[in-house]
């Protein structure tokens, strides 16, 4: 079973459970006690559970206690640019911040064939707002494979209810469509939003687990490089079959550790 998890305090989450609750009160959801403290309303059909939590979404690690298959966490999307934007992306934190949940060099299982569905859901709307990968950032820490569903840029796409009922659509839908076959894989290198990871997910059904972005790369030494991208391979379910790699902005003693350390793995891997 999967939960869908809104958080009351966040609009754009908010807004889309809203337009949801209204499907989901017409047809076979039942209207359940909530299971923890931290739930405000839960809603079941005993293949999907929609959650509206009480909790930030960024510090949700109580949802490991429902065993759910995979945690999708629907959103706001903050962009400093102000551009309007759909995302999907892992969790977890890369660098020793951890200002927003999680915690330092750690990283939650990611839930790679659910984001390519999502992601190629929301490529096939009618919308004026970019569709994109992110990086893999912020909490919560979870050991459920999960992902984020995220929709806003300024203030005014967040608040935008066009774009709540776009994705609440999208999420209804999901419940009875089974999730995109494709080949696993990690991403390394390119920036926050790999405009050529997202094309690839799109044009060649790559299923993107955690992507590791060239800022983060550049701040590693060897050691804590190594360490980082075992850990990307080993936090997926399923795991990658491959890697593709930007080789710009890795020196030789990166590109070397990383070759080996694929070749140890069994991945293969390809460059962009």
């Amino acid at each position: 079973m999967d939960g869908i998890i809104f958080y009351n305090g966040d609009i754009a989450s908010s807004n889309t459970f809203f337009y949801l609750s209204q499907k989901l009160k017409e047809n076979d959801f039942k209207l359940e006690d909530p299971s923890l403290p931290e739930i405000i309303t839960q809603y079941s059909n005993g293949k999907t559970t929609f959650i509206m939590s009480k909790t930030d979404l960024l510090h949700s690690e109580y949802l490991d206690k429902l065993s759910f298959e995979n945690l999708i966490f629907v959103s706001k999307h903050i962009s400093s640019m102000g551009v309007a934007a759909f995302t999907v992306h892992s969790t977890g934190n890369w660098l020793s911040s951890a200002e927003y949940g999680g915690e330092p060099y750690t990283l939650s299982i990611a839930s790679p064939l659910k984001m390519l569905t999502f992601l190629k859901a929301l490529n096939s709307i009618q919308t004026k707002s970019t569709i994109t990968y992110e990086a893999t950032h912020h909490g919560p820490l979870l050991k459920t494979p999960s992902l984020f569903l995220e929709f806003g840029g300024s203030e005014l796409d967040i608040n935008n209810t066009k774009n709540a009922e776009l994705l609440a659509k999208i999420l209804y839908s999901s419940i009875n469509t089974e999730a995109f076959s494709g080949k696993i894989v990690i991403g390394i290198g390119l920036g926050h939003y790999p405009k050529k990871f997202t094309s690839l997910a799109l044009s060649k059904d790559y299923a993107f687990s955690h992507i590791l972005p060239k800022y983060a790369i550049e701040k590693y030494d060897i050691p804590t490089f190594k360490k980082m991208v075992l850990l990307a391979i080993s936090s997926s379910k399923p795991f990658p079959k491959l890697a593709v790699i930007e080789k710009k902005g890795l020196n030789k003693f990166k590109f070397d550790t990383l070759l080996s350390l694929l070749k140890e793995k069994g991945l293969d891997y390809e460059f962009l």
